[in-house]
């Protein structure tokens, strides 16, 4: 089962979208996404399920 901050990060690379690009689809700011990435923040439910 692949961490949920490894597949932040292949959706993005998968979908050639910056982490503010992917960010504002799912209506937080790209450093957001960067701190999800580095597990640094866990996203809360809305944002995995704007993810799922």
């Amino acid at each position: 089962m692949v961490a949920l901050d490894e597949r932040i990060k292949e959706i993005c690379k998968s979908k050639n979208m910056t982490q503010a690009e992917y960010g504002a689809k799912m209506g937080v700011k790209g450093n957001s996404i960067t701190n999800y990435e580095s597990g640094m923040r866990t996203p809360c439910d809305a944002v995995i399920f704007s993810i799922s």
